[in-house]
């Protein structure tokens, strides 16, 4: 029995094209020729052509010939492994920011042949080959992923986005310093290091737009919190004081009243 294509055109023995055609054929040119695929004991059919062979896994071909004698030879057989699917791999990687650090794990799965190897890239860089858990990186990247089979089936690449963000970002109040006094208006300003971090705040508790103008008396408390977008916040506060009144001023006598007569101090 002779396969065609007559050695395997993948790895380890596997075929991964198909069909794969199997001829039989005999020395003595008159024989008559049988074949079964249920096996070595038959059912038998009657050979006229190659016999296609289009299963995926392991497939057996046994063949006999028979002369007009009746003699007949010995049964023979062929094996074929025949691959063609591409082996799948799946991530468990989370959609989103995540402020915590996490591991990405893959899923390889192959029905045939099984899986060999499995291998990884970030953002388009350098292959690894899979062997635990792979640390998701600090920031925004693109993981990609892929596996082959035993065949030598190479799956294309899959494609995940990760977002990790571990730190919280700064926020510094530019105005008002903390514990100012003033008679002025006071304009609450404040900034950021982390451009990607957006700002609210607070003032005596309730929302107050940074820029607008605080005129009113009294001690006063800015709250400034900065969260960027994976959800880490920082906050600082400052008090000030607005006071606007003026200053009253008393002049009192000692003795505080006069001991003469007619208003007058004798003393």
């Amino acid at each position: 029995i002779t396969p065609s294509p007559l050695s395997p055109d993948g790895d380890n023995g596997w075929y991964v094209t198909s069909p794969v055609l199997a001829t039989v054929s005999s020395t003595e040119g008159t024989a008559m020729l049988f074949y079964s695929l249920a096996g070595d004991s038959g059912p038998w059919s009657v050979y006229l052509t190659p016999v296609s062979l289009s299963s995926e896994g392991d497939t057996t071909i046994w063949a006999y010939a028979a002369d007009s004698l009746g003699n007949a030879s010995a049964v023979t057989s062929l094996d074929v492994s025949i691959d063609t699917v591409d082996p799948t791999t799946t991530s468990d990687a989370p959609a989103g920011w995540r402020t915590s650090a996490f591991d990405i794990t893959l899923t390889r799965f192959d029905a045939t042949s099984g899986v060999f190897q499995s291998y990884y890239a970030w953002d388009g860089g350098a292959v690894s080959t899979y062997t635990a858990p792979i640390a998701a990186l600090e920031g925004e990247h693109t993981l990609s992923f892929w596996s082959v089979d035993l065949a030598g089936n190479v799956e294309s690449a899959s494609f995940v986005d990760t977002a990790l963000d571990t730190s919280a970002p700064d926020v510094v109040i530019d105005t008002p310093a903390d514990g100012l006094v003033t008679s002025q208006t006071v304009t609450p300003a404040a900034h950021s290091t982390d451009p990607s971090a957006t700002l609210s705040a607070t003032l005596d508790g309730d929302p107050f737009t940074l820029g607008s103008t605080v005129a009113t008396e009294g001690v006063w408390t800015l709250e400034v919190t900065a969260t960027d977008p994976a959800g880490n916040t920082a906050t600082k506060s400052v008090t000030f004081t607005i006071d606007t009144t003026p200053a009253d001023v008393d002049i009192t006598p000692s003795p505080l009243s006069p001991d003469g007569d007619n208003g007058w101090y004798v003393t």
